[in-house]
């Protein structure tokens, strides 16, 4: 018996035109949009930094100071503020100001939902709890409104993270700390050079600090520095710098020291206070670099439906440490997931910048009490977001790159909800078909539709 040979419908339309492995997100293409590259450890690391180092590796004189009493000088001097001390981390940083506070246990500190990890570990490591807040409905940095209901006699403390370089909302903060006789604290690690109706982040008050690791991209160094306008606090500093000693009471040379607290190896040394202080000196160089990055990403992505877009706010300055994007998921149903291993899948491997809310993690479920569902905007903000790269060091083809394969897989998961929600079920071969059709973009670029951070 003669078999007869079937062939598969042809589903194209002669009149549409035919989808390409350029338009089609790269599980169904094949083909990438260009070879692997892992953008959020791409450093700058320039030749004068690295003779720098050398010099000062050979010089033996590292634990001399001089490099750290050059950063402390130059500290000082930009925030126009009278203490700089530099630290060995950031963590390092923000546990001296809360001892030297004597925050403790029994008390209070308030953060938000999003803090990094490090923030919220080091107010358990001094006795206190950390009170979370949720943040605004349309961005990562801590929503003021809700400071107020969460104070009660046990609060201490404030502590404000700068999301990704984006100013939070110091005068706010510090008008209800005044209130309350709360400190205020600013983590400002990603918001160095940021900017808040004129005035520099790290200018306002009470204490700033910044962690070097976080300020670089891979983490090149460890480090971290506190800035603030407070004699009595860095005086407490200075002692526990200094193995609980107070050099000041000693009468000569040669007198006994008397320990008069609890001191911590925190000092940091002259390479780490190198790299920082190169870091500051070619901050407007990098900034002026990220913030070209974030203008291509935003000329490219602003009229693209369902996307929330960050704002530099007038009067304001960001530093552009990464360009955050909240994705509709009504629109776009893909996970964090699934646009992680689609951008993967196209050669562009791009790091999240922030660890899920403290909410959700065991630790703080378990001894703390709270659940899933708490925090909503974090869960939601954090959930469908993405942190795109603007590491000075990226070249205009990668962020075309990281567009273009972003754009693919917007386009295919907003295909494949409109063709969930009109007919149901369809197959691969309806999504191949469907997406030659051109991206709806209607204008979204007013201000109603950019993040409010």
């Amino acid at each position: 018996m003669r078999k007869l040979r079937l062939s598969a419908p042809d589903t194209t339309n002669s009149n549409r035109r035919k989808p390409t492995g350029e338009t089609l997100p790269p599980k169904y293409s094949g083909r990438p949009a260009g070879e692997k590259r892992f953008f959020n450890r791409m450093n700058q690391v320039d030749r004068s930094l690295i003779e720098e180092c050398n010099e000062l590796l050979r010089s033996n004189s590292i634990g001399a100071g001089l490099k750290i009493r050059k950063l402390e000088s130059h500290l000082t001097e930009s925030f126009q503020v009278p203490y700089a001390r530099a630290v060995i981390t950031g963590a390092a940083a923000l546990h001296l100001i809360l001892l030297s506070q004597d925050i403790g246990f029994g008390d209070e500190v308030i953060i938000s939902a999003l803090s990094p990890p490090y923030l919220a570990n080091c107010i358990v490591q001094s006795g206190a709890k950390p009170i979370l807040l949720d943040v605004k409905s349309n961005g990562f940095n801590m929503d003021p409104e809700r400071i107020e209901p969460a104070i009660t006699p046990n609060t201490r403390a404030i502590v404000v993270v700068h999301s990704g370089g984006v100013p939070s909302d110091p005068e706010t903060i510090y008008r209800i700390g005044a209130k309350h006789d709360l400190r205020i604290i600013e983590d400002a690690s990603l918001a160095v050079g940021s900017e808040y109706k004129g005035k520099k982040i790290g200018s306002f008050g009470n204490f700033t600090y910044f962690s070097l690791s976080k300020m670089q991209k891979g983490g090149l160094c460890p480090g971290g520095v506190i800035i603030g306008a407070e004699s009595d606090a860095f005086d407490n500093i200075d002692r526990m710098l200094n193995d609980g000693i107070d050099f000041r009471t000693l009468q000569s040379a040669g007198a006994d020291c008397e320990i008069a607290c609890c001191g911590y190896e925190y000092a940091s040394n002259d390479l780490a206070a190198a790299i920082f202080l190169h870091q500051f000196m070619k901050l407007e160089e990098l900034i002026g670099a990220r913030k070209k990055h974030a203008k291509h990403y935003e000329q490219e992505l602003r009229e693209i439906e369902g996307l929330v877009l960050p704002e530099e706010k007038p009067g304001n300055r960001n530093s552009w440490f990464n360009y955050p994007v909240i994705v509709d998921h009504t629109i776009y149903p893909l996970s964090k997931t699934d646009l992680r291993d689609y951008l993967v899948a196209e050669n562009l491997e791009i790091e999240s910048e922030v660890i899920k809310p403290l909410h959700l993690h065991k630790y703080y479920r378990n001894r703390f009490g709270y659940s899933a569902g708490d925090f909503p905007n974090a869960e939601n903000n954090w959930n469908n977001s993405i942190f795109l790269p603007t590491n000075p060091g990226l070249k205009d083809k990668d962020i075309s790159d990281i567009v273009t394969a972003l754009k693919r897989i917007l386009k295919y998961y907003r295909i494949q909800n409109r063709r969930r929600h009109d007919i149901g079920t369809y197959t691969d071969g309806d999504r191949i078909k469907e997406f030659a059709e051109p991206l709806h973009a209607p204008n979204f670029g007013t201000s109603d539709n950019r993040a409010d951070y």
